[in-house]
């Protein structure tokens, strides 16, 4: 396989691996909201970057990950498909930048996926939840730099199964039940599913080391009623902090990011009327979903 088949191929087992654990996801999703949708947000974002690329095979590898990357963005669901698409832009952009991909780029890639997810999330949390993960791929990236992208890529999954171990006592509510954070895990099987892809592997389990899975009992409580998700089309240019700050006022899991045509925007807020006025002063806006939270928990 060429370089660009082998992305492909690893965005297409990651999709899959998040696919065939997506009911196991949504069962233990406790952070942010315990609405059980983690597992189906990050399996929905995911399958709109692999649908992107599945024809791209002539295309370089950045082009490759830019793609994917867009259509993940667009598409993204819910707060950890948003978190999940902000990391893969992070990524990608770095990965444009530069014009290729090596192990001596990992760990600035990893960086930068780090960096924009921290700026785009209001209440960034990186002790227990899927920013940890890249933390520890980010850590082990910095020490493989002379290795080939296969062992380096291997010793960085190692790396991130002992992260996503002990995402299991960082919470109170995961703490528990000895349950792993759902959005930890989700981006695990992805960085395994490349491991697969680049080791000749086609491993289809999902059980990740020492991780046992069980129904959480416990229930979390959130202050607000609605899952409040839409795209501004950008117009004119303007400062992000702008509308994060007025969001801040009457919500909270804020995550806004950009690229060079649209913002997506996600919160949980009592007053989604006021999220899209405050957005309309922006730019016109697309793709809105409001989600009642209480209702769909109370589905479960």
């Amino acid at each position: 396989m060429t370089e660009s088949e082998i992305v492909i191929k690893s965005i297409f087992s990651g999709y899959n691996k998040l696919m065939l654990s997506r009911k196991t996801l949504d069962e233990i999703n406790v952070f942010p909201v315990a609405d059980g949708d983690t597992g189906s947000n990050m399996t929905r974002t995911m399958k709109a970057g692999a649908e992107a690329v599945k024809y791209d095979r002539d295309s370089s590898v950045p082009v490759i990950l830019s793609k994917c990357a867009k259509a993940m963005l667009r598409s993204a669901r819910g707060n950890s498909g948003v978190i999940l698409s902000v990391l893969f832009k992070g990524f990608s952009d770095y990965v444009k930048d530069i014009g290729e991909l090596s192990s001596k780029h990992l760990y600035a890639a990893f960086d930068s996926a780090l960096k924009q997810a921290e700026a785009s999330l209001s209440n960034p949390i990186y002790e227990g939840t899927i920013l940890s993960i890249v933390a520890a791929a980010k850590n082990e990236a910095s020490k493989n730099m002379q290795e080939s992208f296969v062992n380096a890529w291997i010793n960085i999954s190692s790396a991130c199964a002992l992260a996503l171990e002990k995402t299991k006592d960082a919470m109170p509510e995961l703490k528990s039940e000895k349950t792993p954070d759902s959005g930890a895990l989700g981006l695990y099987y992805i960085i395994l599913a490349v491991k697969e892809v680049l080791c000749g592997k086609n491993d289809n389990s999902m059980i990740a080391p020492n991780v046992t899975f069980r129904k959480l009992s416990a229930v979390h409580e959130d202050d607000y009623t609605y899952c409040t998700e839409f795209l501004i089309m950008k117009e004119n240019s303007f400062p992000i902090s702008l509308l994060e700050n007025n969001l801040e006022k009457i919500g909270d899991s804020i995550a806004v990011v950009e690229d060079d045509t649209v913002v997506k925007v996600h919160l949980h807020t009592n007053f989604p009327n006021q999220a899209l006025g405050f957005a309309m002063r922006y730019g016109l806006l697309t793709d809105i979903k409001i989600d009642n939270m209480q209702l769909m928990k109370n589905q479960k």
